[in-house]
C-alpha cells in the first residue's frame, strides 16, 4: 500500500505545481496588469495613440502575424499591434469593447479595444460643504449626495456620460433675519444626464457638466409656516442644470470640484470636496 500512497502523493504534488505555473498567465488579447505573463507569444503592453490597454498583444506587420485570426492595426500609433476580431459585434474579453475601426491597411474591421474605466462612471459622492451663498442665506447644516450612474464610456476612459441624480438636504438657522428661518429643506434632482471630458494624460482630472436635471423641493418646520412647501419645482435647477462645466479632480475616495456650477446647487463657483459614498 505504501508505494501506491507515494505515487498518489507525487501525482497530487505534480498537479499543484502545474496549477501554480499557470497562475497569472493571461490569454492573447485579454487585459492584463504590469508584470503579468501572457500566452500565445503575446506580451502585456499598451498600444495605439492615445494609448489603450495594457492588454496581451504583440507588434505586427500585417494580420497574418496575429494569433487566433487577429487583426493588425496601428490606431494612430507608429507601431502596429494585434487585436482580437469581433465580426458579430460580441465576444470580446472582459473590459474591452467591439468597435468598427480602420486598421490602417485599407480595410475596416470589427476589433476588440481595451477601455480604461472612467473615474466618475458608476460612482456616488457625498459632502457636507456649505457654499458661500448658502451660508449668507442662513444654511447651518448641509448634506449633498450626487450619483453619476454608469453609462457610455469613450475609448481610454477619457470621456463618459450617464444618468445623473442628486439629493440636497439643508437646515436653516432659526434667526428671524433669514427668509427661510428654521426650515429643513430637501431637494431631489432626477432626469439629468452627466458628461465628462477627462485629461487623456491624467484621467483623474477634467471637466463635468449636467444637463436636463429636474429638481423638486420640500420644506418643513419653517418659522414662517408659509415657507413650508411640498415638491416645489425649479428652486435650484438653474444652477445644477447650468450651461458651464465644473473642473474635477478625483484622488482615490476624494472628489474635488471647482467652479462646478452645473453640478452643485449654488452658482457662486465655490470649491466643493466630496467623499465616496460607495
Amino acid at each position: 500500500m505504501r508505494p501506491v500512497q507515494a505515487i498518489a502523493s507525487l501525482a497530487s504534488g505534480a498537479v499543484l505545481i502545474l496549477a501554480c505555473a499557470g497562475a497569472g498567465t493571461a490569454a492573447p488579447y485579454a487585459m492584463c496588469s504590469a508584470g503579468e505573463s501572457c500566452s500565445g507569444g503575446t506580451v502585456c503592453e499598451t498600444a495605439g495613440n492615445p494609448p489603450i490597454g495594457p492588454f496581451c498583444t504583440h507588434s505586427c506587420d500585417d494580420s497574418t502575424d496575429c494569433p487566433a485570426s487577429g487583426a493588425c492595426a496601428s490606431l494612430g500609433g507608429t507601431t502596429s499591434f494585434c487585436y482580437q476580431t469581433c465580426p458579430q459585434g460580441t465576444g470580446c474579453p472582459a473590459g474591452e469593447l467591439c468597435e468598427n475601426y480602420e486598421t490602417g491597411y485599407g480595410e475596416t474591421t470589427m476589433i476588440c479595444l481595451p477601455t480604461a474605466g472612467n473615474v466618475l462612471s458608476g460612482t456616488s459622492w457625498t459632502t457636507t460643504d456649505i457654499s458661500t451663498t448658502a451660508k449668507s442665506d442662513g444654511v447651518v447644516m448641509s448634506s449633498y449626495t450626487i450619483n453619476f450612474d454608469a453609462g457610455d464610456v469613450a475609448l481610454g476612459g477619457a470621456g463618459a456620460a450617464g444618468a445623473f441624480s442628486a439629493v440636497l438636504t439643508q437646515t436653516y438657522s432659526t434667526s428671524p433675519m433669514f427668509d427661510l428661518a428654521g426650515c429643513t429643506e430637501t431637494t431631489r434632482f432626477d432626469g439629468g444626464t452627466w458628461g465628462d471630458t477627462m485629461n487623456p494624460d491624467n484621467p483623474s482630472n477634467g471637466a463635468v457638466a449636467v444637463t436636463g436635471a429636474h429638481g423638486v423641493t420640500t420644506r418643513s418646520g419653517c418659522v414662517v409656516a408659509a415657507n413650508d412647501t411640498t415638491d416645489a419645482e425649479q428652486i435650484y435647477d438653474a444652477a445644477v442644470d447650468g450651461a458651464s462645466t465644473g473642473f474635477v479632480v478625483v484622488d482615490g475616495t476624494t472628489l474635488e470640484m471647482n467652479g462646478a456650477t452645473s453640478v452643485v446647487p449654488y452658482d457662486d463657483g465655490s470649491r466643493w470636496s466630496f467623499r465616496s459614498a460607495d
